[in-house]
């Protein structure tokens, strides 16, 4: 009985995604075991900050079951504490994105990568910046909140302006300042400036991204205990892996519009085969 042999195709660059949904859907199938790795690596850097968010959480609840008359001052000392303390510990997450970003940064250009040395290599490359950058949006973060909670009381509309302004803005910001250090070598001030400058020019589409990416959270308004410990442990683990991938993704589109197709030919449309007509 002649047996058959199986045909292994050569791969080619025509074997490249064509477009960015094809390179996100390639990453996917093709790298899934480090983007599980990476999942539990997230998730590790960001319990700390999950689980004090969890303790403050109680700590205010009490002041509000207690409903004495020092309650709103009580309210407005913890948060200035646990905001400030949220400094540290966003730097904490910071040092070790630095890492992450450097994964993210191989994956999205199909680049080969060994998975712990790449990540000690991107801390060691990049962790001054990122030590910056997540220092300067813990600040704004720690007076964002505590302007929110002077309106938290009150219900005010100031609140959910704060809120807005912090998720909808700054995290942005950071995150595209955090995909530009892990490709290029400026100054930590020019890249908060572009951050900035490619934010608004590119509005919309960030925003949409950034929907994507944070729609989830929206769970966390149900107050539940439960789901206010386990819920952004499961995001971490699941959901923000991908949705960070797919920001990497959407950037570098905006980076060859931008700074590439003028200062890095060589990285337009980089991890994607492009047929010629």
């Amino acid at each position: 009985m002649k047996k058959n042999k199986k045909v292994v195709k050569d791969f080619t660059l025509s074997d490249l995604p064509s477009n960015r949904k094809e390179l996100y859907f390639d990453i996917l199938k093709n790298q899934w075991r480090s983007l599980i790795i990476l999942a539990f690596i997230i998730l590790v850097i960001f319990v700390p900050f999950i689980i004090f968010r969890y303790y403050n959480l109680l700590s205010l609840n009490n002041i509000l079951k207690e409903n004495s008359e020092t309650m709103f001052h009580q309210i407005k000392i913890a948060s200035l504490t646990s905001n400030a303390i949220n400094i540290l510990l966003i730097m904490f997450v910071g040092i070790f994105f630095s890492g992450i970003a450097r994964i993210y940064k191989k994956l999205a250009y199909n680049d080969g990568f060994f998975l712990g040395a790449d990540f000690l290599k991107g801390i060691k490359e990049n962790i001054k910046d990122f030590i910056v950058l997540f220092m300067l949006y813990g600040i704004v973060n720690f007076m964002l909140e505590s302007l929110a909670t002077n309106y938290l009381v009150d219900n005010s509309f100031l609140y959910y302006v704060f809120k807005i302004l912090n998720y909808a803005m700054f995290v942005p910001v950071l995150v595209i300042s955090v995909c530009i250090s892990s490709i290029y070598n400026d100054p930590v001030l020019k890249k908060i400036i572009l951050s900035f400058i490619i934010y608004f020019k590119y509005l919309p589409k960030i925003l949409l991204t950034t929907i994507v990416a944070l729609f989830p959270l929206l769970l966390l308004l149900i107050p539940s205990t439960t789901i206010q410990l386990f819920f952004p442990m499961g995001y971490c683990l699941i959901y923000l892996p991908l949705a960070y991938l797919l920001f990497v993704i959407v950037m570098n589109s905006i980076f060859d519009k931008e700074i590439n197709n003028k200062k890095f030919p060589h990285l337009v449309n980089k991890g994607m085969y492009k047929k010629q007509n």
